[in-house]
């Protein structure tokens, strides 16, 4: 499995033709190979919960001002060594899993380069 991107999502707000970005802290996406695992904080920030999509999903639990948009960023160039490395991920830890229908919760995640 090849990571290929970390993208961080929120809102973008327009004020005299600035755009202000405000990301969520509690969700992010990892793009692997064709995939996308949506890591979101559950549980008061106890759990992580881990599903998977096609694409990036902004079906949140709350809603947004009429002025704002959701907004995605690319993180690979802030992460990666080179965003041109193939970045393989040689092997995924699930700490304490619980595993649901269509995703799954752990206390933590460990994701390892190789």
């Amino acid at each position: 499995m090849q990571l290929k991107d970390i993208i961080h999502v929120g809102v973008i707000d327009f004020e005299e033709d600035i755009g202000e970005i405000t990301t969520f802290h509690t969700h992010l996406f990892l793009e692997v190979n064709k995939l996308f695992l949506r890591l979101e904080s559950v549980e008061q920030y106890s759990k992580l919960k881990v599903s998977f999509n096609s694409d990036v999903d902004f079906s949140f639990d709350f809603d947004i001002e009429e002025d704002m948009s959701f907004c995605k960023y690319s993180a690979a160039n802030i992460y990666f060594d080179s965003t041109l490395a193939e970045n393989y991920i040689s092997s995924v830890a699930l700490y304490e899993p619980l595993f649901y229908d269509k995703s799954l919760a752990c206390d933590a995640m460990e994701v390892v380069l190789g």
